[in-house]
Parts: structure tokens; C-alpha cells; sequence
């Protein structure tokens, strides 16, 4: 008959790895824990070195010039912790050490300055305990605020009530507020103890993101396929005129205005030239995504905000074929929300000189009876249009 093993855990395996959740955290500290006995007179550092190497189990690592390896020492403990005989061997020589794991790294103690030195001996200021509130612009408390001393790697962060507390703080003192997304603000401590500080939102620049309008969409520069040229507001309003189109002017490549006296203004304009032959030759007008049919100029230019300019056949796959020819997109002004209103004003005035109605220009009649006599002499027809002529010009006429 078969027996069936089971994996059950007993009550043996449990005390076991019990035991060892005990005694992990304490080998930690054993190294540092451990007990020292010594007797060495004028023997040299490196030999006490090892020999405390062998009794505690631990490995010393330091630099060629940290120690002189000749110099003697004398040192004399019975079952002395680990950490006691290594400041009665190590503060004479002027060396510190740190434990990490099974080693013990030594390095030379810094020198102070003669600066530093002399501050410590001048700052006489008496350690003051400052507490505090952080609240942001509108009054709220904020949490975890980082509340530090400049120079000192003394710290506190503020609680949910957006208060903190500092301790063992020099009067001449400068406390630094720092936080994600607000500005860094600092506060001298003088003779006060208590301080309340409201921290601003930081207005971070970040890279501006130029949005091409294609009359259908707005989308990043970037993600646009075709050529476009863009009109910013400045641009379009650095030429004064009543007229939308008439600002385009020398301000997009490629957009050619023929000057025609067309009726219809768009014919008069010419995006990269022609692009169809039976088809309607102007280009498309668009208006905030809407396709314009009316005349351009009862736009009213104030109330435009940028024009894009589409410049290929990449605009046919949004508006068709009546795109063949380009497409100009219009955006106008509106309103955007969280922001506050605004009035823009903007009036255009033109200077001439001052009329001069005492030397009005005019022709006596009669003078114009001896001209239309010394034409019929010549037997030439002339198709007369009464205008107003001057003295000086009737001259002219005469003697030509």
C-alpha cells in the first residue's frame, strides 16, 4: 500500500522561518555590535586593522592616503563595542568611518576653512524653532510642501493643514518654499518665529504649438500634409485696408493678385496658378469651416483673427474639386473660455494737404469758344467733355 506525502506546511517550518525574520534585521547590527578585545602597544595601524578584521568579521576599505600605514598606535579594550574602539582608534588620526554591510569605508575628516572656520566662531545666534502655514493664491492649505534651510540639508514638509515646524534654526536663517508647479519663494528669518506664506503658480513657457486651421479642422503643425502658409493677426493688420483680400498682399507666397476689374474679387487672385481647365479658375473661400459665397469684401477685417492659405491638392481631399485651385480659410475672432473680456479699438485716418480755394482752377468761357474755332479750322472732330481747366494749361494748349 502506497503512502501519500503532503506539502502542508508543519509547525516546525513556521517556527523556522520565524526565526529567521528575527534574525535578519539584527545581522544588520551584529558587525557594528560586536565586542573588540585589544592590547597593542607602538604596533602599526594596518596590523590593528586586521586584527580587528578577524574578531569582528568585517573588511576595511580606504584610500593609499586616508592612513599612514607606519604610524604607531597603542590601544588597550576588553569586549568594547565595535563602534567605541574605532573612534578611540580613529578620531587621533583624524579619520571617520561608515559601515555599510560587512564593510567599514574610512575617509579623512574635511578641514574647515579659515572662512568657515571664522563664520563658526563670528555666528553667535541663538537656535529659534519656526513654525508655519503654506497656502496656495486662494487660500487653500497645501500639503506637501518641501520647507528647507538655504545651505543645510535641514528640512520639513508641510501636513494636510499645509503647516510645518522646524527646529534648531539660526536666527539669521533663510527659509526656502519649494514646490511642484510653484514658484520658489524665500524668507529671511529675522526675530519672527512664526511664518505664513502664500506660494504662486508657476507660468511654465512651454514650446508654442502652431495649429494650421484647414478650414475643416485645426491640428498641429507638424501633422499637416501639403503646403500652407500661415497670416498671424499682426501680419494681417500690419497693411491698413477695408478689404480682406487686399491685405494678402505680398504676404503669401505664391498668392498672385492680377488686378483685374472683375466683379467677382477672388478671380482677381491666383494660388501657384491655374490648376483646372473648364472648372471654376478662383480659389475657395472659407469662413469658419462654413464655404463663403459671398462677396469678400463685406468681410469686415477687424473681425478676422489669422488666414491659411491651403496651397495644393491636399486640400481637394477635404473640400473636393472646388479646392483645385486652393483654398483661402478665414478664422475669425471668438471668445474662449476662463478668460476675461476684451475691447480692441482701431481707426485709420489719412493726411493731405489743406485746399487752397482762392486759386481755384477754372477757364473763361470765351477762351474756350477761340479753342473749339481753331479745332473746326483744322477740320478735326472733336468730341468735347466739359471739364474745368486751368489758365496755365489753356496756355499750353494754344501754343501746342
Amino acid at each position: 500500500m502506497k503512502r501519500k506525502f503532503t506539502n502542508r506546511p508543519t509547525t516546525a517550518r513556521y517556527l523556522l522561518c520565524l526565526a529567521l525574520f528575527i534574525a535578519l534585521p539584527s545581522l544588520a547590527f551584529e558587525q557594528e555590535d560586536s565586542k573588540i578585545s585589544l592590547n597593542l602597544q607602538n604596533t602599526p595601524i594596518t596590523k590593528v586593522l586586521h586584527a580587528i578584521e578577524d574578531q569582528s568579521g568585517c573588511t576595511f576599505f580606504y584610500s593609499g592616503g586616508t592612513i599612514d600605514s607606519e604610524a604607531l598606535v597603542s590601544i588597550k579594550v576588553t569586549k568594547t563595542p565595535l563602534n567605541k574602539v574605532l573612534d578611540e582608534l580613529l578620531k587621533p588620526l583624524k579619520v571617520e568611518y561608515q559601515f555599510k554591510n560587512k564593510a567599514i569605508v574610512l575617509k579623512k575628516v574635511r578641514r574647515a576653512s579659515i572662512l568657515e572656520e571664522a563664520f563658526a566662531v563670528l555666528d553667535t545666534s541663538s537656535d529659534v524653532s519656526v513654525r508655519g502655514k503654506v497656502m496656495d493664491s486662494k487660500g487653500n492649505p497645501m500639503v506637501g510642501v518641501t520647507v528647507s534651510i538655504k545651505g543645510k540639508s535641514i528640512n520639513a514638509i508641510t501636513d494636510d493643514n499645509g503647516n510645518f515646524q522646524l527646529y534648531s534654526v539660526k536666527a539669521n536663517s533663510t527659509l526656502v518654499f519649494s514646490n511642484v508647479g510653484f514658484e520658489n519663494q524665500e524668507i529671511k528669518i529675522k526675530n519672527s518665529t512664526v511664518v505664513n506664506i502664500s506660494l504662486k503658480e508657476r507660468i511654465t513657457d512651454l514650446q508654442k504649438v502652431e495649429v494650421v486651421s484647414t478650414g475643416y479642422q485645426e491640428i498641429p503643425k507638424e501633422r499637416a500634409t501639403g503646403s500652407f502658409a500661415q497670416v498671424d493677426n499682426a501680419t494681417f493688420n500690419r497693411r491698413v485696408s477695408s478689404n480682406v483680400l487686399d491685405r494678402l498682399d505680398d504676404n503669401v507666397p505664391g498668392l498672385l493678385n492680377l488686378k483685374n476689374q472683375s466683379r467677382d474679387q477672388l478671380k482677381n487672385y491666383q494660388i501657384r496658378g491655374i490648376a483646372t481647365i473648364n472648372a471654376e479658375t478662383k480659389p475657395l473661400l472659407v469662413i469658419d469651416n462654413f464655404i463663403y459665397e459671398g462677396d469678400p469684401k463685406l468681410i469686415n477685417p477687424n473681425d478676422v483673427e489669422n488666414i491659411t492659405v491651403l496651397r495644393d491638392a491636399a486640400a481637394a481631399s477635404i473640400w473636393g474639386v472646388r479646392a483645385g485651385n486652393g483654398v483661402i480659410v478665414i478664422s475669425t475672432k471668438k471668445g474662449k473660455t476662463n478668460k476675461k473680456a476684451t475691447i480692441s479699438f482701431n481707426a485709420n485716418y489719412t493726411i493731405r494737404k489743406e485746399p487752397d480755394f482762392s486759386t481755384i482752377p477754372s477757364i473763361p468761357s470765351t477762351n474756350i469758344v477761340e479753342l473749339e474755332k481753331k479745332d473746326s479750322n483744322q477740320d478735326t472732330m472733336i468730341i468735347y467733355c466739359q471739364v474745368r481747366i486751368s489758365q496755365h494749361h489753356y496756355q499750353k494748349l494754344q501754343k501746342s
